[in-house]
């Protein structure tokens, strides 16, 4: 009767993964599972029913051409996976050496040794760990030999090697079994350490991802030190030693050492000990019951349950993250209702292991809440329901009662966990009766409250199963039900469906899946991490895996495949693997490392007791065009090839057309790209980042040849909430890298804690950064922001960049850079128009600056300052520069300039309409104009430094010379006359931080031209000649016109809606009054109504007769184009069968005729695709469809 959270409802669920698939982890009950057999809950992943009988092995003839990327691991006893400190997940192997040993009625085979072999992201060999067993007094056998997943460094000690933890559990004469943990260094064979009792939690509190700070806990069972409890007697204990990493003088004491009395455990399925991290510490979580959940548990004809009994949860946790010892923190207590009538259960860590102890989302105290599970043993059909619920703990040092804030479900069979979409709650699916039928409620896991509820019959032939997943699109999500209803052809082809299901419990689509002939059963594997269209190949085409159960070639029984079938019905499978003559039967699947540079589909089989990994690498199919070379440069044509760069990063590569990024969140992985990415002037838009697109993008020193280039490229509407530091949009680091062209449109930035920029990070070793544009949104509150680049560095430049939009920040806040070294080459012909906002350091262009030069940059908008440096200084804001360091290779030794200072701002525009501070205003200064930083052209610099010290008061305060002179390297610097001087203590002069005051009217192409500004259209003369000479713009601002669709077909007689859409750029009537388009061919197509909402302008256009023609838009200076044909009035199609068009169906937008086979032909007449029974035509764009069968069609306008 054991119970999992996904629970009997799940014996027809889809494929899964387990660790080793000859699994006895009974033994090891309390030991966690590997990351790569785990859902995003902690849960174990969704059964699926194999068989492994020797019958199977029928069928050996490879049955698929995707085995170039196949790796194969040796035949093993054991097999599984291993938890890396850096989140990769590694392989592992275990020969055992055995001895069969032959008793009068039975044989053994008794393990003497085992030869442990670990293998990394790629299945190459990292190191091997080989011992015997060894035997203390009064153990008979090593019953099991179990394999910690998590893998530590320097925990048990300091050298660089992995440590991998050995379970052993012995039999014993006593008929109990004892517990050991061997710890070996990978590659070395003695034992680094040993521990009585296994691993029962190991957790990482390390705030950062490239280090590790482990909580290790080895649990034991122990004479007690409690023998009876409440009248009770008790023998055993379970002991819980939690241990900090290892010291110069090795492994102290347990950080943690409790002890649950046996018989006060809570259940079958109770969790004693859990753990989590919060906030840099861990917490741990002791439950047990306060009395024996039976009131006698040796009287067996007595089941009554304790009176007055109740769940105790002692949390434990540091004082301070950087404690040694955890101590109780607090004392929650649960009641319990159990009665004779109702023999129930309470359970901490059933619902969702580790994260039923859970922070921050049901309380905003700091403190945990408890998700507890109350199990109701059902003895009428020996089964169980349960009630889920969220308590409040006890706060610190107290012992009191839980407080129910909220009620998941109750008296439900089991539920499944939904995938987790980003700005929707988590959810977790109860299906509960409903008079004779079914209910789906899709239940908040953070409010309890149901969010959907659907029937479980959504349509005809179309239900919702066990198997629903939530999967995202581009208004949010939907969810996906695989069928388990088939269906086959005429020639013997099988197909099963997946039904897309929207919110309000409409079919979205429904792909069907041709899974061969002669098939008696048909799975398809529903997990969240299979819906990625991009998993198994690059085209936008869902690809779907499948188990199935085949008839063999002889009529003799069946065997299993698994196949990885496309949603186009007609497409040859893309991996077919079955029965292997040198492996055995498949027995599990996994998906490994989906989110690194190598991501597996990983493959179990069994043979006599023997276990083989063979992992595909993922995608088992690449670009469809190009190699990769420089004539022949890979082709980019949807969201999975952008992904897939990774595989290839020295590659040159191409987008062959826009890309629509929306319902996918982009996965990206650490790597280098050496290679060459030219956009064609394409677009990407809706991209869903949590870190850039590209990590780093770098030219090798050696290569003599194009390398590290990114051009051509736009962006729209990109989304990041970065993760890490130095994120951007386009690239996190740049080195030796050339950008160019490359502009993002209407951005969203955020972090919570994270230093980040708009386009890209770090800029180091001669990078450059040329012609491109950030438009949008950058919050991050308390970071460092840049509106082009965060750092510049080592002779690197950004050159014709643009910003615009808003940014606020925290310190160290810039324009276009954060923090500019002096050792970059430079900022030259940048503009910006923004409304900057931040506490201090801010500059129009830059930050921060070193002295690098700036030079020929306009910098329009506003820039407001709230917060004084906590060191003083006052708020150092400038219309170019916060903060300008001196130039200290003008300074002797004596720090007296001697030498002219170089120049640091030159030639620069302020044309602001307000500089603010509107923070709280220092109350004192340490020396004279220490907190007037402020100005025009420049916040701080040298002139704010502090002036030599030449004497000291009676009262020993310094006593200072005079000022530091303003700082030389400023020159040729204006600023509009009406943006007030901060200071009038500073001259209205070329040369000083307030720049020379100039009347807007009196700017012309002439005045910025003799201050060396060049006019023109590429990076070395960016500026435009045409535009306003008094608010001069780069050559290419203006925004992006786009129009949807590009691309369309109208029947003649009929009207198409085109859309234009100008991003980056307020669509305001005076743009409008200079919109102008034209059809090429004004025999084809007329224009008729057009209409703007102020965010698009909408054209309607008639077709008139049967042709193509191009219809081109401009507005703002920019231009798009899309391509119209008109084809003649089907209206005859349907007038040919006359009412036989009636047999075919359609209804939400797919199309039925049961018994026939369909065909979906455009207006062209072109062949789209087939299918039996039914066809969807969901994923097809806006147009004129025909569905036909042998005896009717149907004309179908989308």
């Amino acid at each position: 009767m054991k119970h999992s959270f996904l629970t009997a409802l799940a014996v027809a669920s889809a494929l899964s993964s387990v660790a080793a698939p000859r699994s006895e982890a009974p033994l090891f009950r309390y030991m966690p599972e590997p990351k790569a057999v785990t859902d995003f809950a902690g849960n174990p992943q969704r059964p699926s029913e194999v068989s492994r009988s020797s019958a199977d092995v029928a069928r050996v003839e490879p049955l698929s051409p995707a085995t170039m990327a196949l790796k194969k691991l040796p035949a093993s006893d054991n097999l599984g996976y291993l938890d890396m400190p850096n989140g990769e997940v590694w392989y592992y192997t275990v020969a055992y050496d055995k001895e069969n040993v032959k008793h009068e009625a039975y044989s053994e085979v008794i393990i003497k040794g085992f030869k442990l072999t670990v293998y990394d992201t790629k299945l190459d060999i990292v190191g091997t760990v080989e011992d015997a067993v060894t035997m203390a007094e009064g153990e008979t056998k090593l019953a099991q030999l179990q394999i910690t997943p998590t893998v530590t460094k320097k925990f048990f000690n300091y050298d660089d090697k992995y440590e991998i933890m050995v379970g052993l559990a012995f039999n014993t004469s006593k008929f109990v079994n004892h517990y050991r943990t061997v710890v070996y260094s990978i590659g070395n064979n003695t034992p680094l350490a040993t521990f009585q009792g296994y691993v029962t939690s190991a957790v990482n509190s390390a705030t950062d991802a490239w280090s590790e700070k482990f909580w290790v806990t080895f649990m034991t069972e122990e004479e007690t030190t409690t023998p009876e409890v409440n009248g009770i007697v008790n023998v055993v204990d379970l002991v819980f030693n939690t241990y900090k990493s290892a010291g110069y003088s090795g492994m102290g004491d347990p950080a943690l050492t409790v002890r649950v009395p046996q018989i006060t455990v809570a259940g079958e399925n109770a969790m004693p000990f859990i753990s989590t991290v919060s906030d840099g510490k861990p917490w741990f979580a002791v439950n047990r019951m306060k009395y024996c959940w039976y009131e006698d548990p040796f009287d067996f004809n007595n089941d009554n349950p304790t009176p007055d009994n109740e769940l105790m949860v002692d949390l434990y946790t540091l004082e301070s993250s950087g404690d040694a010892v955890a101590k109780l923190y607090s004392t929650t207590t649960i009641p319990s209702t159990a009665t004779i009538d109702d023999l129930s259960f309470l359970y901490l860590g059933d619902f969702s292991y580790d994260n039923d102890l859970s922070f921050g989302r049901y309380s905003a105290d700091g403190l945990p809440s408890l998700i507890i599970t109350r199990q109701h043993y059902m003895s009428g059909n020996d089964s169980y329901t349960y009630d889920y619920y969220v308590y409040s703990t006890a706060g610190k040092s107290q012992t009191a009662a839980g407080e129910k804030k909220i009620t998941i479900a109750e008296n439900v069979t089991g539920g499944y966990f939904m995938q987790d979409i980003k700005g929707f709650d988590p959810q977790v699916l109860f299906i509960v009766e409903d008079g004779n039928s079914y209910k789906f409620n899709f239940v908040s896991l953070v409010t309890g409250e149901t969010e959907v509820s659907l029937p479980y019959m959504i349509a005809e032939n179309v239900y919702l199963t066990v198997d629903t997943e939530r999967i995202p699109s581009a208004d949010g999500y939907v969810f996906a039900a695989a069928q388990t209803r088939g269906a086959s052809q005429d020639n013997g082809d099988v197909y099963t469906a997946m039904a897309y299901i929207t919110r309000d419990g409409q079919v979205d689509h429904i792909d069907y899946i041709n899974v061969g002939k002669n098939v008696d059963l048909a799975q398809i594997y529903s997990y969240y991490d299979g819906f990625d269209p991009y998993i198994f190949n690059l085209d936008d085409n869902r690809e779907y895996m499948a188990l199935v159960k085949r008839k063999n070639d002889d009529g003799k029984g069946n065997h299993e495949e698994l196949l990885v079938v496309s949603s186009d019905p007609e497409a040859e499978p893309l991996l077919q693997l079955g029965p292997d003559e040198e492996m055995g039967s498949i027995a599990n699947i996994a998906f490994v490392n989906l989110d690194g540079d190598d991501p597996r589909l990983v493959v179990s089989y069994v043979k006599d007791y023997s276990y083989t990994f063979a992992a595909h690498q993922l995608p088992l199919v690449g670009y469809e065009q190009g190699s990769g070379s420089r004539g022949r440069p890979y082709v980019i044509t949807t969201v999975g090839g952008l992904q897939h760069i990774s595989a290839s990063p020295d590659a040159y590569y191409v987008l062959g057309c826009d890309i629509d990024a929306s319902g996918h969140t982009l996965k990206t992985s650490k790597y280098e790209f050496t290679g060459v990415l030219d956009g064609k002037g394409y677009t990407i838009s809706n991209l869903d980042l949590d870190r850039a697109l590209i990590p780093t993008v770098m030219k090798p020193s050696e290569a003599d040849y194009e390398a590290g280039v990114v051009r051509n490229l736009n962006f729209v509407n990109p989304t990041l909430e970065a993760s890490a530091e130095d994120q951007a949009i386009l690239a996190s680091v740049l080195s030796g890298a050339t950008i160019s062209n490359v502009h993002v449109y209407d951005a969203k930035v955020t972090s919570d804690n994270c230093d980040v920029a708009g386009l890209v990070g770090r800029v180091s070793l001669y990078s450059t950064v040329s012609e491109c544009s950030f438009n949008g949104t950058i919050d991050v509150l308390e970071n460092s922001v840049g509106g082009i680049a965060l750092n510049l560095v080592t002779s690197s430049a950004i050159k014709a960049c643009a910003v615009s939009g808003s940014i606020n920040g925290g310190s160290e806040v810039g324009g276009i850079v954060a923090t500019l070294n002096a050792n970059a080459a430079g900022v030259s012909d940048c503009h910006v128009d923004a409304a900057i906002k931040a506490k201090n350091t801010i500059g129009g262009i830059a930050g921060d600056s070193g002295r690098a030069l700036i030079a020929n940059c306009h910098v329009e908008g506003s820039i407001e300052a709230t917060e004084n440096p906590r060191w003083g200084g006052g708020p150092k804001a400038g219309g170019i520069v916060g903060n300008l360091a001196p130039d200290f290779s003008a300074l002797n030794p004596d720090n007296e300039q001697t030498e002219p200072a170089g120049p640091a701002v030159k030639n620069c525009y302020v044309d602001l309409t307000s500089l603010s501070y509107t923070g709280q205003t220092s109350a004192s200064e340490q020396y004279p104009g220490q907190n007037d930083t402020m100005h025009r052209i420049v916040g701080a610099s040298v002139a704010n430094a502090e002036p030599d010290v030449i004497d000291y008061d009676s009262e020993y305060n310094p006593v200072y010379g005079d000022p530091r002179e303003p700082d030389a390297g400023l020159e040729g610097n204006y600023a509009v006359a009406s943006l007030n001087r901060v200071s009038d203590k500073i001259d209205d002069a070329l040369t000083s931080t307030e720049g020379k005051s100039v009347a807007s009217e009196d700017t012309s192409v002439d005045f910025f031209t003799a201050m060396g500004w060049k006019y023109g259209n590429d990076a070395d003369n960016p500026w435009n000649q045409t535009g306003d000479a008094n608010h001069p713009e780069l050559y290419f601002e203006g925004g992006l016109l786009t129009v949807t669709p590009a691309v369309a077909t109208v029947e003649a007689g009929g009207e198409i809606t085109f859309s234009l859409s100008l991003h980056g750029i307020e669509l305001t009537d005076e743009l409008l009054e200079g919109f102008a388009f034209e059809i090429a061919d004004e025999t084809v197509a007329e224009a008729g109504d057009m209409e703007s909402d102020g965010k698009a302008i909408n054209i309607v256009v008639k077709g008139l007769a049967e042709g193509s023609t191009k219809i081109t838009f401009g507005l703002n200076g920019k231009q798009a184009e899309a391509q119209l044909t008109v084809v003649r009035n089907e209206n005859s199609i349907t007038e040919i069968n006359g009412d036989k068009t009636a047999v075919i169906s359609y209804v939400n937008h797919v199309a039925r005729c049961e018994g026939s086979r369909l065909s979906v032909y455009n207006a062209a007449g072109s062949l789209l695709r087939q299918g039996r029974d039914a066809v969807s035509l969901a994923d097809l764009p806006a147009g004129i469809y025909i569905v036909a069968n042998d005896s009717a069609s149907l004309k179908i306008v989308r």
